[in-house]
């Protein structure tokens, strides 16, 4: 049997975004507000049918959906004479820095609240930074 490898590549399409704001320090991080998330789709991709190159390798592009989660990648293989391979991988997708707010469900009219949020950092360096909560409610 011969050996067959897939190969996963990930695009990230906030990723040149990050990658210069870091670059040009933390100066201009205070003043760039953050992007706002637009592809949060439910699957990231899905292939039915994949053929192999020469060299048996079965090579795959896609751009992830910038939903904060955990992703399951699975794949099947199989030849014409019924041999088979079958491989499952997790990819997390994640912000460097992301605020996670836990707001109550229900309000009633006079109700008084505490909202909580927990700030996440997962950054190898220090980062500062504030966080403001502005309500339209009186």
């Amino acid at each position: 049997m011969t050996k067959e490898t897939v190969a996963l590549q990930v695009n990230d399409s906030n990723a040149s975004t990050q990658n210069q704001e870091q670059q040009q320090g933390s100066k201009t991080n205070a003043s760039v507000p953050p992007s706002v998330r637009r592809n949060l789709s439910e699957t990231a991709f899905f292939y039915p049918q994949l053929l192999t190159n020469d060299s048996g390798e079965v090579v795959i592009s896609f751009s992830s959906p910038e939903a904060l989660t955990k992703w399951k990648f699975m794949s099947f293989a199989h030849t014409k004479d019924l041999r088979f391979a079958l491989d499952e991988k997790e990819i997390v997708t994640q912000k460097q820095v992301m605020v996670i707010p836990n707001a109550p469900r229900f309000l009633r009219e006079g109700d008084k609240i505490v909202f909580p949020a927990k700030i996440s950092c997962m950054s190898d360096t220090p980062l500062t930074g504030s966080a403001n909560y502005n309500s339209l409610m009186r």
